[in-house]
């Protein structure tokens, strides 16, 4: 095994014991130092340490094999042995005592493997910040050989651990999202959907492997993805209320997912209920719909009343004047009626489409019925002689001219104008 012990040049003496007995059991090992009044590196006498001026000194040079760094000073080395374990994509572990135990900021990294404690402490205040799923305590009081045979083994498991980690492959646009390859042990394991919200916060790119806990929420968010491209498309076609989109939803994907969709919708503007209902009102409106209909329907949208009667207000409905046009249409389709049905056809539909009273006995009024009483004595003679037939197979007399008059009453008549049709239609059967 090929270790790189990184440390300050103050505390390389303090490792050297390490390093030997590491050396000793056939390993590999040597010390990185930093030696600022080195010029960018060099190698000690004996090749047992190499001392860099900064970090470039080190990323400039070619790939030293290591299978594990170990940073033995974690206050001051972490970021630079941090970024070196980055860099060549090899797993870290630190080692913590009682001065550096509150500088545990490197041990959240991706790359970092373990913490070896110094003492139950230390390793009490990592376990407790939450940092280090993977936490080794080795007591000062141990010898060298017994520490040296621990930390072999916690090298070994953050090899393999580390190893088995999903790394990012390939990362490829997909419309909405990315689509992100990962490896474990070089073999391909699996396409993740990923948002580019979480592409930007996880700070994802290719080379980089993956915690744990970061390969399963990102998992975890596939659906949510799926979700959203889906109703995407159909928010494409036309705009849709958030309780519509939420009904969607639920009918597939668990409540969390819904609700971080709809989130995620309504904060990218697709989904915004004021804008919704400002183009229903104008769209329902057009279609001549009243004031009542609108606000039924877009109750049953979700949309809030006080948001309908803002926006209602706004807009100023032609009530009038559309029911007038909702009575024309029906004059026009039933006017070979009698007046009073044609009036009663039109009054009941107005009511259907949400109109209000005075607005519907407005558009009655100022309706123009002349063509309707034109042929109105026309239409109750028709009237009369459909009766006729109808009732004329079983009833004859005075029996079948009361059940026509009765008949012609109902389509709405005057007694006067059926008495006269009635008396014409018996002359004309008599002679």
């Amino acid at each position: 095994m090929r270790i790189g012990l990184f440390s300050n040049m103050d505390d390389c003496e303090a490792c050297r014991s390490l390093l030997w007995e590491l050396r000793s059991k056939g390993n590999d090992a040597f010390v990185i130092a930093l030696d600022f009044g080195a010029r960018e590196k060099k190698w000690s006498d004996d090749n047992t340490t190499l001392f860099l001026s900064s970090c470039d000194a080190l990323l400039d040079m070619p790939d030293l094999g290591l299978d594990v760094v170990h940073c033995c000073s974690l206050k001051d080395m972490g970021e630079f042995a941090h970024t070196y374990a980055e860099a060549m994509d090899i797993p870290m572990v630190c080692s913590c005592d009682g001065t550096c135990a509150l500088h545990v900021s490197f041990l959240t990294k991706e790359c970092v493997m373990a913490a070896i404690a110094s003492d139950a402490e230390v390793a009490r205040v990592i376990e407790k910040n939450h940092v280090m799923r993977h936490l080794v305590a080795i007591p000062k009081e141990e010898s060298v050989v017994v520490y040296a045979e621990k930390v072999t083994d916690v090298y070994r498991q953050a090899i393999l651990d580390y190893a088995a980690r999903a790394k990012i492959e390939t990362i490829v646009p997909n419309g909405t999202h990315l689509v992100v390859g990962t490896s474990v042990f070089g073999k391909q394991v699996q396409s993740i959907a990923v948002s580019l919200d979480d592409y930007a916060q996880l700070k994802l790119k290719k080379g980089r492997r993956l915690v744990p806990q970061e390969l399963d929420y990102l998992i975890g968010r596939q659906s949510g993805i799926g979700a959203y491209e889906k109703c995407l498309r159909k928010i494409s076609c036309r705009d849709h209320s958030e309780k519509e989109v939420r009904e969607w939803l639920k009918k597939d994907y668990p409540q969390d997912v819904a609700e971080s969709v709809i989130a995620r919708l309504k904060r990218e503007g697709y989904i915004d209920d004021e804008k919704y209902c400002r183009t229903q009102v104008e769209l329902l409106g057009k279609a001549l719909w009243g004031r009542k209909q609108i606000v039924r329907q877009l109750m049953e949208k979700g949309i809030a009343s006080n948001v309908i009667e803002l926006v209602i207000k706004e807009t100023e409905l032609d009530g009038y004047g559309n029911a007038y046009k909702v009575g024309e249409k029906v004059l026009k389709a039933h006017g070979n009626g009698s007046l009073r049905k044609t009036q009663d056809k039109i009054r009941k539909k107005l009511a259907g489409r949400g109109y209000e009273s005075e607005e519907i006995e407005n558009a009655l009024e100022s309706l123009d019925y002349g063509e309707t009483e034109l042929r109105e004595k026309k239409n109750l003679k028709k009237c009369a002689e459909k009766a006729m037939k109808r009732y004329g197979r079983k009833l004859s007399g005075a029996a079948l001219w009361n059940k026509v008059f009765q008949y012609c009453m109902m389509q709405g008549y005057g007694t006067d104008d059926i008495g006269i049709v009635l008396e014409e239609l018996k002359y004309n059967e008599e002679n």
